[in-house]
């Protein structure tokens, strides 16, 4: 389920809408006819949403060898269950889409997201023993806005048989925690003495992170902004078939800079402190003589700059390995 934080965030960014005295909210439907994938030894079954499990005590679920290894997964935005436009299986029953819309977002009893603003595509498929769900987001708004998107996930390891009904009258032992800033691994170890287990992985890695939800804070730009990165795109390629017209492209150096533009910061970020956190050895200057691999950070107005002395390869590897998880590289 997702976390609290989930329902809590606001949407400062969102202006309040104007109601219409007559206005009816828009409210998810409560039915969800279920829909199948298989692949091998693999099944899962689904809702229309994409989701798993939103109604307790089903037969959803990823299934693999008649066991379930995936009992929950449900997408909230903003805390709410988003409001379905339309599903489909392809024809051979590979790929399941899933066309999404949010519900009107409330805060103080007002209006601060429209319904139908977002556009949200959900696409699942199975692959050796694996289900991928990918999720595509896009404002259709006029304005920058900021949401929360949380995935909650869980598994009970039930058997077809529990599945369908029967109840045992002893259980093995479950246990999930976290592996790292964007994996999961859920746990049973059954009455056979079989551990059995389910890896959850989020590419890229979530902003916050728990053994039983993952949430996104996600910035969406407005129409007119992506018109005008479109806008920059397009005279880019006006200079390039200049360039080449006059033969000039491989003799030309090309530099493309940009600030923050329409980019939203909402969020301050200790860097310094984040890789220390990590296991690094950081300092923010060198007081003493610094060792090999020792780290200075430097900030340098909305940047930071990163030092490796002796530039160790080994230290380096991890710097960027530990950047390559987080929304803010």
């Amino acid at each position: 389920m997702p976390t609290e934080s989930a329902a809590k965030a606001s949407l400062s960014l969102v202006e309040a809408v104007a109601e219409d005295p007559f206005y009816i909210p828009a409210t998810a439907l409560t039915s969800r006819p279920r829909r199948i994938l298989k692949h091998g030894d693999s099944f899962i079954v689904l809702d229309s949403h994409g989701d798993i499990g939103a109604t307790a005590g089903g037969t959803d679920g990823l299934f693999h060898c008649d066991t379930r290894f995936l009992s929950n997964l449900e997408l909230r935005v903003q805390g709410m269950a988003p409001l379905l436009l339309g599903s489909s299986i392809r024809d051979d029953n590979s790929v399941f889409s899933v066309d999404l819309t949010n519900p009107d977002i409330y805060e103080n009893d007002r209006i601060v997201l429209e319904r139908d603003t977002l556009h949200i595509v959900r696409t699942t498929f199975l692959w050796h023993a694996t289900a991928y769900q990918r999720l595509a987001v896009k404002n259709h708004g006029d304005r920058p806005i900021a949401i929360q998107l949380a995935v909650g996930f869980g598994n009970d390891f039930a058997d077809l048989f529990e599945v369908r009904g029967t109840r045992r009258q002893r259980r093995g032992k479950s246990r999930s925690y976290t592996v790292d800033a964007g994996e999961v691994l859920l746990e049973y170890q059954g009455l056979d003495n079989e551990l059995r287990s389910t890896r959850v992985l989020f590419d890229p890695a979530p902003t916050r992170l728990s053994d039983r939800a993952a949430s996104y804070r996600v910035m969406l730009g407005s129409k007119q902004s992506l018109a005008a990165i479109r806008n920059a795109d397009e005279n880019l390629a006006r200079v390039l078939k200049a360039l080449e017209a006059k033969g000039a492209r491989n003799a030309t150096d090309i530099i493309v800079v940009s600030d923050h533009g329409f980019s939203t910061i909402f969020a301050a970020v200790d860097l310094a402190e984040s890789l220390g956190k990590a296991g690094l050895k950081v300092s923010r200057e060198f007081k003493t003589k610094p060792s090999r691999g020792d780290i200075l950070v430097v900030s340098n107005g909305g940047s930071s700059l990163i030092y490796v002395v002796g530039h160790d390869e080994g230290v380096i590897a991890q710097v960027v390995r530990f950047l390559r998880r987080w929304e803010f590289t």
